[in-house]
């Protein structure tokens, strides 16, 4: 994805759906902020996301591409506070 086509995505909650909904933002190139008020929901939102990445089989560290996904998350759950 070019940095013309690349947007900024915010999710509000990073529950059941949202986590999914910002996984799928984030694989297909976007920069995702994912605000979640709930302590626990935002503790697990890493390992959920996770999930997702092994229950599709894609391996989180294969190309710079994927890696550079994986950054976003961080990102966000810094800015979070998580």
């Amino acid at each position: 994805m070019s940095e013309h086509t690349q947007q900024k995505i915010g999710v509000v909650g990073g529950d059941l759906i949202g986590h999914g909904i910002a996984y799928l933002f984030a694989a297909v190139g976007h920069h995702v902020n994912v605000f979640e008020p709930f302590s626990d929901m935002r503790n697990s939102l890493p390992q959920r996301l996770l999930a997702i990445v092994e229950l599709l089989g894609d391996d989180p560290h294969p190309d710079a591409n994927c890696s550079a996904r994986f950054a976003r998350f961080r990102d966000a759950r810094r800015r979070l506070g998580f």
